[in-house]
């Protein structure tokens, strides 16, 4: 009896030493801007998007604003080829090299480019 009374307090005291360990001590999560990108197409569309980052670095997304429409927040998500900010459902933004394409989801639900744009002025924090 006095074994089983001694093995519960030696595994809670486990528990919290791992469970402290793991979640205890952390500072906060903050957003870092990192930079600001201005895109332009031939057919006088525009966009900027901002870059961001939370301070562990697990997590990479956007703010892009495109001319005369809405504003995304979109994830950083898997690219097989230059980097893709998704929701999943109906925008993307991918980057390549010095260009962007805006992709939207067709009727059938495959992605399609609405609009290509070119990187025309960046600025870092």
């Amino acid at each position: 009896m006095h074994e089983d009374v001694i093995m519960k307090y030696m595994t809670a005291f486990l528990l919290f030493a791992l469970f402290t360990s793991t979640f205890g001590g952390q500072d906060s999560l903050t957003v870092i801007h990192s930079s600001t990108a201005l895109y332009t197409g031939s057919g006088g569309e525009s966009a900027m998007v901002e870059y961001y980052l939370l301070s562990d670095s697990s997590l990479h997304f956007i703010k892009l604003y495109i001319h005369g429409s809405d504003e995304y927040t979109l994830p950083q998500t898997v690219s097989g080829s230059g980097v893709r900010y998704s929701d999943g459902m109906d925008m993307t933004w991918w980057e390549r090299a010095d260009s962007a394409m805006i992709q939207h989801r067709d009727t059938l639900g495959n992605w399609e480019t609405a609009i290509t744009l070119r990187l025309e002025d960046t600025e870092n924090d």
